[in-house]
């Protein structure tokens, strides 16, 4: 579409509603009147992917939008003209497209010179659309003047050719219908193309015009699945897994017809047509009638041209058009920011803030191969797979790895059968149903099920998938599901034309995924069992984290830096990681732990003969086969990784610390000699280029760094070698999300931080209209969900940072909270954070570090860990005054010292256990019905029904935890016996819960017989039914306790509480009479409980620091919590807010207009809320509601009684 607008934002609505009419998919614009500083953008277009502003000056200017599903290129042009090109790929040629606009004012002279040279850069085919203000009867024009001629002359000593029809493209002001925009083509595609302006003007003096020709590569997406408005009880109905499963291979296509047979009947599928999205969503029925009568109206006036009276008509029909798109507009504006709001649910609200952000459908790729283009779609998509296929072929440049692997693999892996093993035992019914809940992917694989198909599967049903589960576990992988899709995704900061700069993402198969998701589990515990983990590589294992190795390289430098020794620290990244895994290797090091049987073998047939495809929005690669790597995207291919590179820093030198999170890693030694460090780092260096001479991964020499942490200036620096390669020593370095500078200041790395959080700073002011904008309660979500995150990531450590530097950050937060109360800039800080109850940063900071530390004293062979433990020791009689500067290990033993919380009474929880599936029999069928739906008779005769059935021959015990003002108990009761135990205040009543199933078990595991446990608390079950989803240390003690156990000793079963069900009710009588117990039981506090501990005592520090305030102050505040006004329209909570902060634009507007203070006009004295409020006799009226409520609430008619939170905000 080419059109002059008169205004790129004067014209947008009008813009954005020729789109969704024409539906072009190219923008060539002129006199856009942009600037430099503003960056236009439109959904579903590349953001300008060419423009030229006429700078300096105002008005003209030219740009170009194309969608983001056609490739194209931008076209370097050298003139003085206002023009700009793109190349793009259309009808499997390129064609480029090139928009000017040439001003009534440029001068004649050179124009065909120019005008010559422009063309001559243009890469043919070419289109040239030009507003020319040029008349010619070539292009329909009842005159001709001087340009005019010339252009003409031009067209035909060119030997271009003109699309132009003889109907006008331009209205003046006056009526007058002209022929001044011309579109130039090259001719040998001028019979393709049509050119048609619309008979509407769309409110600018030029009317659009339409170049179009037959339908283009456009992307054309997969169908979908309609699931938003699937028959769901039809489709649980309908489906019928196969009860008899053949090869993995047939037995895979068997269970995939039956569940897309049925989907397809009970779900359906979308049309195959190129998605639909409306530019201007906001047009309602009353701006097409105002258009309908706009446009009868010119039409009206064509028929008559030169009548006066019909001309004024249309004026005014013109005139009402525009008022309607104005107030439509906005209308739907503020409609859309004011739905985001408390009851918004979470996926809407993130829906909305990627639309505000223009975060749009991935745009289509263009590569290059040195000087040739390659832009058709299935061109790109076999590029990008042979390029994907090349990385894995198993090949490599290393010499003494390639002899190693022949001589590996000359002879076949064979894993010995097993069917004694317990991780080699089919499958379990539990296993499946938490794969299906704690699956959330969208995105499905080869096959098109996705999850949320799989998860509607009815029980019976889901009893037959687990059979052809454990099927394929004890027969083999099935070829189906060795196929990923490739998902090319651009690299941050990479060049989108280069076939490197694409990271292949890899969608596989959901059923696939669920097998997978099962087995992992129990490979990881498998691999914890066995202690195979180096302690220190922290990516993909349960407790750990990134905080690991940056915690343990800060404590190293920091210490370093204050006892003026040398830190020297090299940050490795290992090249194409996951492409280059060598398949064997991993079987080896399986085959070495003592692995065997269906787990190993699964292994090995998910690793071998998989294939790929490369999927673009409109192409798909063909197939290509991958001899090593394993997919990103799979669930096994993280822990795979892990197995393989996880002895990368065995055998160190003594001296040499490491890190290890998946593929990055990091080396450091410390020395009071440089060059000893130095030494001891290269021998490092030297021992892993040993390590990939036998594991076939290769270190990237130009992405490994090398830095010095001191307070000294290091001299005479000797080089490290990684190979023969020398390594950059750097000032600084970003490991892990975090910047590390060498004295460890934190200076780049927070102001860094800083402009990452002001992007999402601006979004949050777009969403936070003052007058329509979202409400208090989603502000404050999207600032916790998108803001403070970034803010929380590595605090721990950067807290030594100047006070000048962390303001800062502060002030972030402090910007964030003024735009969700809409409060003034002159609104005191302290009173901000009060009034949200969103905790300084100074306290939350401490908090993450000791809940941070809580966590790794949980683990117990976390290298943090014995860290914390020692500094614990070393530092913790240090003067209050030093601690500022000692590491976060060193720090944390402060915090902990002030908690009175040893470091050693923190239960730990075995690795394993955190992978586990218990075997402990869990009966919670009783728990189908929510209790309300019952009376207790009911109640009564089920669970009777449930002993008699299922239970005759068990001793029943009943289970029970209490709480009452501060005190915690727990009970255990049965006809033969009972216990109590009063527990520690700050236990919860789950933990309490929990403690009394505890003690039942350790109790009655000597005793003879078989027991059902039965206890009211649904979320305990739960937590025993899932170990590895839960950090109670308890639930891993119980776990403990049933694995050595024969299996139907226990049994744990839900009975609803205080439905006089005999033994439910003894069993909270003993637990309540636990409380009055004088022994408190010295039972350590949960991680949960432990962080709910922690949160409560810097929630404390918070309000000890919020007391020191002026005493008027906290008479009106009196403790930092969030009483913001939440019911209220976002215009009322506004102004009230601004009335408990005290300040207000009428009071204190005066700062920013740089006016007087204000004077109130009936009482002649300075305007403050307190006159206004109480005082003000021009208010006596509206003074009287506020008065009676006073009266009615007890409180005296004061400004403190009318601002304190708990007087009624709708006042």
């Amino acid at each position: 579409m080419q059109w002059n607008l008169r205004g790129f934002y004067a014209r947008l609505p009008y813009l954005q509603h020729a789109i969704d009419e024409l539906k072009p998919d190219i923008l060539a614009l002129q006199e856009t009147f942009l600037t430099p500083d503003r960056t236009p953008t439109i959904s579903t277009y590349h953001c300008p992917l060419t423009r030229k502003d006429r700078v300096p000056g105002h008005g003209g200017g030219v740009i170009l939008f194309v969608r983001q599903t056609i490739p194209s290129k931008h076209i370097q042009l050298n003139t003085t003209l206002e023009a700009t090109a793109i190349q793009v790929f259309i009808r499997q040629c390129h064609l480029t497209i090139c928009t000017l606009y040439l001003p009534p004012t440029h001068d004649n002279s050179n124009l065909i010179s120019d005008l010559t040279a422009l063309v001559g850069q243009l890469p043919r085919p070419f289109l040239l659309t030009l507003d020319a203000n040029a008349h010619h009867p070539s292009w329909g024009s009842d005159r001709e003047d001087n340009r005019g001629m010339l252009l003409a002359d031009w067209l035909t000593d060119s030997n271009l050719a003109l699309l132009n029809t003889d109907e006008p493209t331009y209205l003046s002001s006056t009526g007058v219908y002209t022929h001044i925009d011309l579109t130039i083509s090259t001719p040998d595609i001028a019979p393709y193309f049509t050119w048609q302006p619309h008979s509407d003007s769309f409110e600018s003096d030029h009317f659009p015009i339409s170049i179009y020709t037959a339908p283009t590569t456009s992307a054309t997406p997969p169908t979908r699945w309609k699931l938003k408005t699937a028959d769901w009880p039809a489709f649980k109905q309908s489906i019928i897994l196969p009860e008899i499963f053949s090869t993995p291979t047939q037995a895979c296509a068997d269970v995939t017809t039956v569940i897309i047979e049925s989907a397809v009947t009970n779900i359906g599928l979308t049309k195959p047509h190129a998605t639909k999205q409306l530019t201007s969503s906001w047009w309602t029925e009353e701006c097409t009638q105002a258009r309908k009568e706009k446009n009868r109206a010119l039409n009206h006036y064509k028929c008559h041209r030169g009548d006066l009276t019909l001309w004024i008509e249309y004026k005014k029909a013109r005139a009402k058009f525009r008022y309607s798109i104005l107030t439509t507009k906005k209308n739907s504006w503020s409609q859309y920011l004011s739905s985001i709001n408390s009851s918004t649910g979470s996926a809407e609200v993130w829906r909305k803030v990627r639309s505000l952000s223009h975060s749009c459908s991935r745009p289509a790729i263009v590569l290059k191969a040195g000087d040739t283009t390659i832009s058709d779609p299935r061109q790109v998509a076999n590029t990008l797979c042979q390029h994907f296929a090349n990385r894995s072929d198993g090949s490599s440049t290393d010499v003494i790895f390639t002899d190693h692997k022949t001589a590996q693999e000359a002879t076949p892996m064979a894993f010995l059968p097993d069917d004694h093993c317990w991780y080699n035992n089919p499958l379990t019914l539990q296993e499946l149903q938490w794969a299906l809940r704690t699956s959330t992917s969208k995105s499905p694989g080869p096959d098109t099920i996705p999850y949320s198909i799989l998860q509607q599967i009815p029980a019976d049903q889901q009893l037959q998938l687990l059979a052809f589960f454990n099927h394929i576990f004890s027969t083999g992988f099935p070829d189906q599901w060795r196929e990923g899709l490739i998902v090319p995704i651009l690299k941050p900061g990479k060049p989108a034309t280069n076939v490197s700069s694409y990271r292949p993402i890899a969608l596989t198969n959901c059923l696939s995924k669920l097998l997978e998701k099962m087995l992992n589990q129990r490979l990881q515990a498998f691999l914890e069992e066995n202690v195979y983990y180096d302690p220190c590589q922290s990516g993909f294992r349960s407790s750990h984290s990134t905080l690991d190795a940056l915690t343990r390289l800060e404590t190293a430098a920091k210490e370093c830096i204050n006892e003026g020794r040398y830190c020297i620290a090299v940050f490795l990244d290992i090249e194409r990681a996951f492409d280059t895994v060598w398949h064997r290797g991993i079987l080896n090091k399986l085959g070495s732990l003592g692995l065997r049987g269906n787990l190993a073998l699964i292994i090995q047939g998910f690793l071998q003969d998989r294939v790929i495809r490369v999927r673009l929005p409109s192409a798909t690669s063909d197939q290509h086969p991958l001899y090593s790597g394993v997919p990103q995207g799979s669930v096994f291919s993280p822990t795979l990784f892990t197995i393989i590179i996880n002895d990368l820093f065995a055998g160190m030198p003594d001296g040499i610390a490491h890190s290890l999170y998946a593929d990055d890693g990091a080396l450091w030694c410390c020395h009071e000699d440089l060059a000893e460090a130095t030494n001891l780092m290269q021998s490092a260096l030297n021992q892993i280029i040993t390590w990939t001479h036998s594991w076939g991964l290769q270190v990237s020499t130009a992405k490994t760094y090398a830095m010095i942490f001191t307070r000294r200036r290091p001299n005479n620096m000797t080089p490290l070698l990684l190979d023969t390669t020398t390594i950059s020593y750097v000032p600084k370095v970003r490991f892990l999300g975090v910047l590390f500078d060498g004295h460890l200041t934190w200076g780049p790395h927070i102001s860094a931080l800083r402009a990452r959080c002001q992007k999402d700073l601006r979004l949050l002011q777009i969403i936070a209209a003052h007058r329509w904008g979202a409400d208090y309660l989603s502000l404050k979500r999207l600032y916790l969900a998108l803001i403070r995150p970034k803010l929380d990531y590595g605090s721990q450590l950067f807290d030594t940072a100047a006070p000048t530097t962390l303001l800062v950050l502060d002030r972030i937060q402090y910007a964030a909270i003024r735009t969700m109360l809409g409060a003034l800039r002159c609104t005191p800080t302290n009173r901000l954070e009060a009034e949200t109850g969103i905790m300084p940063l100074v306290h939350r900071r401490k908090l993450l570090l000791t809940k941070y530390a809580a966590r790794c004293l949980s683990v117990p062979l976390h290298p943090v860990r014995k860290q914390i433990i020692n500094h614990n020791t070393i530092y913790r009689h240090l003067p209050a005054g030093t601690r500022k500067c000692l590491p976060s290990t060193a720090r944390v033993s402060t915090e902990l010292q002030t908690l009175q919380l040893d470091p050693n009474t923190i239960p730990t929880i075995p690795m394993s256990h955190k992978y586990h599936h218990i075997s402990l029999p869990i009966d919670i069928s009783l728990a189908g019905k929510a209790k309300e739906e019952l009376p207790a008779q009911s109640w009564q005769q089920l669970f009777q029904e449930l002993i008699n059935n299922f239970y005759p021959q068990h001793i029943l015990i009943y289970c029970d935890g209490s709480q009452k003002e501060g005190n915690t108990g727990c009970g255990v009761w049965s006809s033969s016996f009972t216990l109590k135990a009063r527990l520690p205040s700050d236990f919860t009543v789950y933990s309490s819960e929990l403690y009394a199933i505890y003690i039942s078990l350790s109790f009655l595991v000597k005793q003879p017989g078989s027991y059902l446990i039965l206890s009211d608390s649904l979320s305990s079950l739960h937590a025993i039914r899932q170990p590895h989803a839960t950090k109670h240390y308890l639930v891993s003690r119980i776990l403990s306790i049933v694995t050595t156990l024969p299996r139907g000793k226990f049994t744990l079963a839900w009975v609803p509480s205080h439905m006089g069900i005999y033994g439910n009710e003894r069993a909270d009588e003993v637990a309540k009479s636990a409380l009055q117990l004088q022994t408190i039981t010295a039972a350590p506090l949960s991680y949960s409980d432990l962080c709910r501990v922690l949160s409560a005592h810097y929630r404390k520090r918070w309000l000890t620091a919020w007391q020191t305030q002026r005493v008027e102050l906290l008479r009106i505040k009196p403790t930092p919590i969030d009483s913001t006004p939440q019911q209220l329209p976002r215009p009322q909570q506004v102004c009230i807010t601004r009335i408990r902060l005290q300040t207000c634009l009428l009071t204190h507007g005066h700062y920013f207009s740089g006016d007087p203070r204000p004077i109130c006009n009936t009482c002649s004295c300075a305007l403050t809320l307190d006159h206004l409020l109480l005082h003000c006799t021009a208010q006596s009226i509206h003074r009287h509601p506020l008065q009676n409520e006073c009266t009615s609430l007890g409180v005296p008619f004061t400004l403190v009684s009318l601002l304190h939170p708990t007087f009624p905000a709708n006042l």
